[in-house]
Parts: C-alpha cells; structure tokens; sequence
C-alpha cells in the first residue's frame, strides 16, 4: 500500500524557509547544486544552514511551493541541522550532499533511493540498514562518520566507494549486498571493526592503502572478483575472512596485519599472493583454504608466528622459493599438541622429552603433488621423503605417549624401543630416503665399495692377503711354504710372497682384483671368483686384521641394501604414492 505525500513546505518548516534554504529550493527546482561554499563548514551561519527536514521534503517529491527536479537534491557546502529521518520512505531522486556538515544521523532504514552521495560530508551517525539504493553510494574523499556506519543487508545496485572515508565507529556491512565493487581504500580509516559478514559483492573488494583499526570480519563474504589487502593496507586486529569465496585472487602484498588472517575454509578462484607482507604476522590460518596459485616469498612466511597449513590446497606455484625453503615453511607450521593428560606424565620426567606434536602430512603430500605436476620429480621426492621421516617420528612418539605408570624403570622398555625404532628409521632415511629416494642407496654402495678396495688394497699390497682354495692351502708348494715361514728366524719370506712375485706355486691362480674383491664381497652373489679364492689373514699384520674383520659388516650391508632396495624398486616397502 502506498502513501501519498501530502505536506506542505509550510507544515515542513516553522516559520517558513531561510535565505539560504530557499536558495536550495531554487536550485533544486533547476536541477542545479546550492553552493554554499568549496570546504565543509566548521561553525553555521545564517548563509550556511538549512534543516535536514528540507531535505526530506524535497526527496519525497516537495510541494507547489518546493519542486525538485528529477536529478534530485544537490547541495555543497552546507551546515545541515537536525537529523534526517527518511526511514522505510521512497524516492526516484539522488541525494547528492558534499562537503557538508550535519548535526544529526541520517536513517534510510528500509528505504528506497536512487543514489546517495555524502562526499566529504560530516555526519554522527548513519543507517541503511535493509534500504534499497538503484546506483552508487559515495562516503568517500573526507567523509566522516563519528558513530557506526550502519549498511546491515543493505542493497546497492551500483557500487559502494568510501575511498579517504573516516569512520570513527567502525563500518558494519553484515549482509551487505552490491551489486559492483566496494573500495575501502586509498586513505580509507575506521577506527571500530569493519563487518562485512556474508556480505555480497558483484565487483572487487579494494581495501589497498586502508586503515582497520579494529579489523575486517568477513566471514563467508562472497566477492565475484578479486580482494586486495594490499600497497598499505594495514590492518591492527585480526583479518576474518574464514569461509570466504573470492572469485578472483587475493593480494597481500606490502599488507600489514598486525594481529593475524584467518583463511580458514576460503576460497580463491585465482591467486593467492602472500609476498612481502609487512611486519610480523602473529597467526595466518589456511586451514582447508583453496587457491588456484599459490604465490609468495620466504621472508612473508617466516613472519609468521603461528602457521595452520592442513588441508591447505593449490593447484600451482609461482615463487622464487627453492624447495629448501618450501621444507623450512613446512616445517613451521602449527602442530596441534597431544592432550594435556597425555603429556602430564611425560614432562614430569626430563630424560623423556622429545617433540610430542601430532604430525600431519597433508601439506606435505599437496606440496609434493604440485612439484610433481610442474615436472620437478626430484624436489617432490625430497618432500614425500621429509614427510615420511616426521610420520615416522609422530608415530614413535605418539607410542610413547601411550606409556602407562610413573616409574622410570617401566618406562625403560618403551625408551628403548623408542631409540631402536629411530635408529632404524635413520638408517632407512639415509640410505633409501624412505623409499622416496633409493638413489641414495648407490652412493652407499660407492662408499662401501671404496673402502673395500683401499682396505684390501692394502692389505694385498702388504702381503696380508692369502689364498683361499681348499686344492691350494693343501698343496705341497704352500704347505712347504708355509713350513719355512714357521721356522724362520731372520729374513723369512711370508707365503704370499709367492703371490706377490709371481713364483712357481701362484701359476694358474686366480689373480687378485682389489675392485673386484671388494665388489666381490659387497654383493651376495659370489659371482665373480675373488671371495672365494682370497681372504684377509688376521694373523698377518693390522691390515689383515681389519679386513678380516671388515668382511661381515660388508657384506652384510650389502645384503641389506641389495634386499630392502629390491623391495623399494618394487614397492614393496617404503613409498606409496
């Protein structure tokens, strides 16, 4: 149902308009601004001041006596007394106010309007809650709002610019839906919280160069195109925007956020930029946060105090960081720590504390799916291997937590198994990094290899290496040999002397290889003749000692390898994915 507005300018304004008043009447009625000065007054006077019920009269379509043009009130300069109660009213025309200083609030609560223009203006308090604006709201260029900004469900179906706008008492946009962008920005201030709580906006959320002192809430905001928290925007308490569905990217760079950003359960359809953010960034949750891009530096993550990465999700990077640095921002991030009565009984006791986080591999799993898929196989191996050794390490760590009784000695057992248990991890992660990594395992091979052919290189070299044939060591050449040795006092010559210089007794023997000896004794096969034809003699000298003694550890790390690296190529053990 609809109510015609039937007051007079008499009824409107005790006494009759003023000069000044009339001026806006005749300026209004030629579609023109009454201008009554460049600057926003400081003091009123009779050539300044008008009553905000004029205002009202005009927007609402005025009288014989007051006719607005169809481009509505236009009116610069001006002290506006009283406040201006267009509430649940309706009007086709623009409020257009500049530079104008106004004693009351403005309330357009449930209101209809075509535009509303407060540039520069300076009013106590303003309210649009649930009102409908056909085009643009400008509170912007040194606007000033003492109280609350009241846009709760407000509908704007042009764009929301509060761009060098000063709100003492905060902005509160919860609901908020505009149909372009919404600028906070570029000398933006508000002193009180910025709610913008499941607000919807058709365009871009610009708050580059704005000042939050009481932060930004917007919880499942949802943004057609990009948010910039960028190029000097700071922010003093903590960015909200968990659950927020950003059609576009989100730009932090040279952002300051003093006090934290929750991007719990986002979503970013482009990028998220995170690179040479400003100061120390107490917390930043990413926690089930979807981007497409991931861009960022080392310093911006490091000035994170406190990192929440699981379940984060990104499809490609695009960053200088190499994956030394990816490993470092990894290992960063927040672990949620076991229950307190778990660990009353372990921290009671010095000797029983290492590191009991709960470990979670994800953000180590989607890093490493995202190096894969930009062809760095080598940088997703380091990573699953990193992965493995922390689960590795939780899950000895949470079965130590498990331990029942407070005695130290019924907790030996477990200490124990938990020092056995990482020993062996160790050896698996340095020598087939997990499985990720069995390359690893030929350097090894190298290594052991390389001693084995300057150990008994040596040792054949010194003459402390003898044959090991049944048919020879029964010989009579040897036996002989051996015999003179024995009973020779000075200037004895060592049975393997006749090895060495190529006597009689050594023809037709297997030649000793030092490469091929120790290849020979590394690998379990006895495929190539020098293992069972040649021995270290341990009574012989220190070289046939050592090597006498070397051949078990040898060979059995050459089966060890040999076996667990089978098992790694066929994927018997270690990775999975």
């Amino acid at each position: 149902m609809t109510v015609e507005y039937t007051l007079k300018l008499d009824d409107v304004l005790d006494g009759g308009p003023t000069e000044a008043e009339q001026e806006v009447i005749d300026a209004c009625r030629l579609g023109h601004a009454a201008r009554f000065g460049s600057t926003r007054p400081d003091t009123p006077t009779k050539e300044n001041t008008i009553r905000a019920a004029l205002i009202r009269h005009l927007l609402l379509g005025g009288c014989d006596a007051a006719r607005p043009h169809p481009k509505g009130v236009n009116v610069v300069g001006a002290w506006v007394e009283g406040a201006l109660d267009f509430q649940s009213c309706h009007t086709r025309l623009y409020l257009s106010l500049h530079r104008s200083h106004c004693t009351g609030g403005f309330d357009f609560d449930d209101a209809e309007i075509a535009a509303l223009f407060l540039t520069g203006s300076k009013l106590p308090g303003l309210s649009l809650e649930r009102a409908r604006i056909e085009t643009n709201v400008h509170l912007r260029e040194c606007f000033e709002c003492t109280s609350t900004a009241i846009l709760r469900s407000a509908q704007i179906g042009g764009q929301l610019s509060c761009t060098k706008g000063v709100f003492s008492g905060g902005l509160n946009g919860q609901g908020l839906n505009v149909r372009e962008g919404v600028f906070l920005s570029n000398g933006f201030e508000a002193q009180d919280v910025v709610n913008l709580h499941g607000a919807q906006i058709g365009g871009q959320l610009s708050c580059t160069k704005g000042v939050f002192s009481g932060g930004l809430n917007g919880q499942r905001l949802n943004v057609r195109e990009g948010v910039f928290l960028s190029d000097g925007f700071e922010a003093q308490d903590v960015v909200n925007l968990h659950g927020a569905q950003i059609g576009g990217q989100l730009d932090c760079v040279n952002g300051t956020f003093s006090r934290g950003l929750d991007l719990e359960s986002a979503t970013i359809k482009l990028g998220l930029f995170w690179r040479d953010v400003k100061g120390d960034v107490p917390m930043l949750d990413l926690c089930e946060t979807k981007a497409a891009v991931l861009s960022d530096d080392a310093a911006s993550w490091q000035a994170v105090d406190t990192l929440r990465l699981s379940g984060f999700r990104y499809d490609a990077l695009h960053s200088n960081m190499g994956v030394q640095d990816r490993l470092n921002w990894l290992d960063e991030k927040a672990e949620r720590w076991m229950p307190d009565d778990q660990l009353a009984g372990l921290l009671t006791q010095p000797w029983l504390r290492p590191d009991f986080k709960r470990f979670d591999p994800q953000p180590y799993t989607q890093l490493a799916k995202v190096y894969d898929a930009q062809g760095d196989r080598a940088g997703a191996a380091r990573i699953l291997q990193r992965r493995e050794g922390r689960i590795r390490k939780a899950m000895r760590e949470r079965d130590l937590a498990r331990v029942d009784g407070d005695a130290k000695f019924e907790r030996i057992p477990q200490f124990l198994s938990y020092q056995v248990k990482g020993a062996i991890d160790f050896i698996f992660g340095r020598v087939f990094g997990y499985g990720h990594q069995p390359v690893y395992a030929l350097g090894w091979v190298a290594l052991i290899w390389l001693f084995g052919v300057l150990l008994y290189g040596t040792a054949y070299a010194t003459g402390q290496m003898a044959p090991n044939s049944d048919v020879i060591l029964t010989s009579a050449n040897w036996l002989a040999s051996v015999e003179q040795y024995d009973s020779c006092t000075a200037d004895c010559i060592k049975p393997m002397t006749y090895w060495l210089e190529n006597k009689p007794e050594a023809t037709d023997y297997e030649t000793f290889s030092r490469g091929l000896y120790a290849l020979d004794l590394f690998v379990p096969l006895d495929a190539l003749g020098q293992e069972s034809t040649w021995a270290p003699s341990k009574d012989r000298g220190m070289w046939g000692w050592l090597g006498y003694y070397a051949r078990m550890p040898i060979q059995l790390s050459g089966w060890i390898i040999t076996a667990v690296g089978a098992a790694v190529l066929t994927g018997l053990v270690g990775r999975k994915d």
